[in-house]
């Protein structure tokens, strides 16, 4: 060992004698620098080297060889191999010494590349995440290292470096080509044999943040194969037989170390372990997650059960089971369980699953059959006295002369209800003997424990036709009066009738308790369980008794990871998150039911904002796989408050108004209403709402009331409330395009911390109002108002007041407009901190009554272009680029539904490093000093070894 380091030590200080390792060196600093200055030195852009670090893998195909192609090349023509030989060492320890001595040149050559991570920790805000740089950078080295392995092999075949540079790239280009674009037209067990061998799908997948051990030990193994070939190759050199016993020694040499390579791979990468190690890890939940979790009170159960060969993707039910296992590690109240259908445990599972429901819900099941049995039985009871009276009603048609008309057609109404009668006696009959048939196993304790008597395939039939023969009989205890009291038909067939009233009203008692008996049947936790296992593949969240049963879809659950990796994402970052929330909603409907209506408040026509445009669409499909259901509310063209009976039937869900303000700017449009009138009516409908004690979420766009003297209508409305907005003041950014200086109405922020938990929950997460509106806090007897969006003012922000002609430009054109609006101390506004949006609460007729104001235009801050469309992929994750925007908008409706304790960031809500703005000159220096300087002190350090050293 001694010997081989000695060797390393040797080769490692002969590549620094020469130009060409100074030179190498600084060429893969230049390269480099290139590649960091143009793909991620981007103001706007994610701060993440991960595309860096893939292409960097590629600059590796190229040096690399370059590194490797002396090690044994330069022993051979200088004939120093002998004297290598005839020293205290074997091959292997040659080969080996040598691989080291560039394996810590290869280390060296990485070193001054880690200032591109010190220059992005001080370009970015935030810092950037930590984790996919470390793997990427052990990408590097282990990429490297198979490379230098690869070259030492080739060097060691010939005494030419030119020969060793070129054989050991060909052979890199040809892996490369047979795993991407061979693969892609071979067969299926080709395609994957040889995608097994890529490269590529292993730097891509360290570069994203995921670190698996079978990749390391690719590469690992990788670098040992060409080693020992290396070192066989120096062996059979030295023996110096015939030329066939030497191919026949390397066939052999070659296929039994590669079977063991191939047996060492097949078991690395069947016993492997994933390590997520960014910052967005799929292997702890959100802090929404665990609000849902902590509002657990008693024992609760996850259980997927899936068919793996269905699935037929591990990978996703690998990252499916580590979300559950961070749910099963994150409460004791939690307890999940895997269902293998494809096993033959699988239906013992099931069963045990079932049998212990069944037990838990025991009482629940004994009432349920006690109520079900007294309605069968009453049902029998109530059947042949129906039968006498379809009889007493046929006695009441003959009693009646056919003598006039009336007489022949009060003769036709007793006998059709008589028939009516009959049937309904033989319909009751039946069931009730069929439900008593079915149902004496169960209350005899002759089933199974797993074994449930189905509730509801019988309650529904028959609350259907009870209610049905309860009516009946209404209408016939009504006829019959009616009959019996009108003095202008004949005295005896009154007479026979009379005494059915009572009757009828006794039968209609007794359908009346039974129907009772039904409609008060509990929902049976079991059994639910059981109808989700019989139809396949489901993953439920069953709560304890009381609360219910909550389903996930599987396909939304298991999304293809092959698809996704493909899209160059991250199926770690993908799967885990999404399953994550999938489970938290699903849990978030036990244990908060009554999840709020949110109603949009608006001033177009009817249908046209969730129906007509598509400015909310997938806004609202994300609150809809939350429980939150919307409705819109066109309050100036139907005044009237719409019926929430199909979301809400009973009353007692939470309500939200969400206020989408008027463009006081517009003209008339087709109701012939200015944007003036507009904003006046709307204004109105909200005083209306805020008198009512609702709670409501108030959007302010600029506007042009305070120009002339007046305020705001909106404004006006929520002084009560201790807030005022300087709507005629929008917000303004000095910023430096191509065309020099221009005014930016987006304000991008990094809101700070405060009291408030929805402060605290959008912290330091990345936020963006376009045209916002400060607001002012007023200290307000019997009102809490607190700040929710706070920013540090600066000497390029100011409160415009001439933004008029700004506005009604174009995104396209606001740049490159002229005259652009500059400060005006006389006019505008400047502050050292700007609030943007603020919470207040105060009791109203003995309730709470809770009010947000964003000073923003709603569909600026929470549409779908904010909150959907600003989805982007993040080291290989898909995330919201502004997380902060979705954020404050589910904890709005939250904290104004009374939930504060879900008031919380999900999954995709993590800070993303972003490149901050970067003016000409600061770009210009970072570029140079990068792109020149680096290389450059590479280079004179070169020259100064030489100079100490020689």
């Amino acid at each position: 060992m001694r010997r081989t380091v000695t060797i390393a030590q040797r080769e490692l200080s002969s590549m620094f004698r020469v130009p060409a390792g100074w030179i190498v060196i600084a060429l893969f600093a230049f390269l480099s620098s290139v590649l960091f200055v143009n793909q991620t030195l981007i103001p706007g852009q994610p701060g993440s080297l991960r595309y860096f670090f893939m292409y960097a893998g590629w600059l590796m195909i190229p040096i690399a060889p370059a590194i490797s192609m002396r090690l044994m090349s330069e022993e051979y023509r200088s004939g120093s191999i002998e004297a290598l030989r005839t020293a205290p060492a074997g091959d292997w320890s040659v080969t080996l010494g040598k691989y080291l001595g560039s394996v810590g040149f290869l280390l060296l050559m990485l070193i001054p590349t880690l200032v591109y991570p010190l220059v992005l920790f001080l370009v970015s805000d935030p810092a950037p995440d930590l984790g996919p740089i470390g793997a990427g950078y052990l990408m590097l080295v282990l990429v490297g290292m198979l490379y230098l392995a690869i070259g030492m092999l080739a060097s060691s075949l010939t005494s030419s470096q030119t020969l060793a540079f070129l054989g050991t790239v060909m052979s890199l280009i040809l892996l490369m080509v047979l795993t991407s674009v061979i693969a892609e037209q071979t067969s299926v067990f080709w395609a994957g044999l040889l995608r097994s061998l890529s490269i590529t799908n292993r730097v891509s997948e360290l570069a994203k943040g995921v670190i698996d051990t079978s990749t390391v030990a690719f590469f690992l193994i990788g670098s040992v194969w060409m080693l020992v070939l290396g070192a066989g190759s120096l062996e059979i050199r030295r023996l110096g037989r015939s030329r066939a016993y030497t191919i026949l020694t390397t066939l052999i040499f070659v296929l039994v170390t590669g079977a063991a390579v191939g047996f060492a791979g097949v078991i690395t990468h069947t016993m492997h372990a994933r390590f997520d190690v960014t910052s967005t890890g799929a292997h702890k939940l959100s802090d929404r997650a665990n609000r849902i979790v902590d509002r657990l009170t008693d024992p609760t159960r996850i259980v997927l059960a899936f068919s793996p060969s269905n699935i037929n993707d591990p990978l996703a039910i690998d990252l499916v089971n580590d979300v559950l296992e961070a749910y099963d590690q994150s409460s004791v109240l939690i307890e999940t369980r895997i269902i293998d259908l494809d096993s033959p445990e699988g239906a013992r599972d099931s069963k045990d699953l079932l049998a212990e429901l069944s037990e838990r819900d025991r009482a629940l099941i004994d009432a349920n059959l006690g109520a079900i049995d007294e309605a069968a039985q009453l049902m029998r009871d109530a059947a042949p006295q129906l039968q006498s009276l379809s009889e007493s009603l046929v006695d009441v048609r003959d009693a009646i002369p056919a003598t006039t008309q009336t007489n022949l057609t009060n003769r036709a109404v007793f006998e059709q209800r008589g028939a009516i009668i009959r049937l309904a006696a033989k319909d009751l009959a039946t069931h009730s003997d069929t439900v008593l048939e079915q149902i004496a196993p169960f209350t005899s304790g002759d089933t199974a424990s797993d074994e449930l008597f189905p509730f509801d395939t019988y309650s529904e039939p028959l609350e259907r036709s009870l209610a049905q023969l309860l009516n009946q009989l209404d209408d016939l205890g009504n006829e019959v009066d009616a009959f019996a009291n009108a003095e202008e038909l004949d005295l005896a067939p009154r007479q026979v009738a009379r005494p059915l009233i009572n009757r009828i009203e006794g039968l209609r008692d007794r359908i009346a308790q039974a129907l009772d008996r039904m409609t008060r049947l509990e929902r049976i936790d079991a059994l639910r369980v059981a109808r989700a296992l019989q139809t396949g593949e489901t993953l439920l969240v069953i709560g304890p008794p009381g609360q219910g049963v909550s389903a996930v879809d599987l396909e939304s659950l298991f999304l293809p990871s092959e698809a996704i990796e493909r899209a160059g994402v991250s199926a770690a970052g993908v799967i885990g998150p999404r399953a994550q929330e999938l489970i938290a909603s699903a849990m978030a409907r036990l244990v908060a039911p009554a999840q709020p209506v949110l109603i949009f408040v608006h001033h177009w026509q009817p249908g046209e904002l969730l129906t007509g445009s598509q400015l909310f669409t997938q806004t609202v499909q994300m609150l809809a796989q939350r429980g939150i259901d919307c409705v819109e509310w066109a309050a100036i063209e139907q005044p009237m408050h719409p019926s929430l009976d199909s979301v809400d039937p009973l009353g007692t869900r939470p309500r939200v108004y969400m206020v989408l303000a008027a463009d006081s700017t517009e003209q008339s449009n087709t109701s012939g209403l200015s944007g003036v009138k507009r904003a006046e009516a709307l204004g109105g409908v909200v005083q209306q709402l805020i008198n009512e004690g609702r709670n409501l979420i108030i959007s302010l766009p600029p506007s042009i009331f305070p120009s002339s003297g007046q305020p705001d209508p909106l404004v006006r409305a929520i002084e009560p409330f201790g807030i005022s907005a300087e709507t005629g003041r929008p917000l303004l950014h000095e910023k430096m395009g191509p065309m020099g200086r221009f005014a930016d109405p987006v304000t991008r922020m990094l809101p700070e911390t405060g009291d408030h938990p929805i402060a605290q929950a959008i912290s330091g997460l990345n936020t963006v109002m376009t045209w916002a509106i400060p607001l002012e806090i007023q200290p307000t007897p019997g009102v809490d108002a607190q700040p929710l969006v706070k920013i540090v003012g600066d000497e390029q922000t100011w409160g415009e007041s001439s933004w008029l002609t700004l506005w009604r430009r174009n995104n396209q054109s606001r740049q490159v407009m002229p005259n652009q609006p500059v400060f005006n101390a006389s006019d505008d506004l400047r502050h050292d901190a700007w609030v943007l949006a603020a919470g207040a609460e105060r009791t109203f007729a003995g309730q709470s009554q809770r009010l947000i104001v964003v000073g923003s235009n709603a569909i600026g801050w929470s549409g779908d272009a904010i909150l959907a469309g600003g989805s982007q992929v993040v080291d290989g994750r898909i995330t919201t680029r502004w997380s902060g925007n979705q954020t404050l908008f589910e904890s709005s409706i939250a904290w104004l539904a009374g939930m504060d304790d879900l008031i919380a960031p999900g999954t995709q809500a993590r800070t993303i490093a972003t490149i901050k703005p970067l003016d000409a000159q600061q770009y210009s220096v970072i570029r140079w000093i990068l792109l020149a300087g680096l290389p450059g002190l590479i280079l004179i350090l070169g020259m100064a070894y030489r100079l100490i050293f020689g």
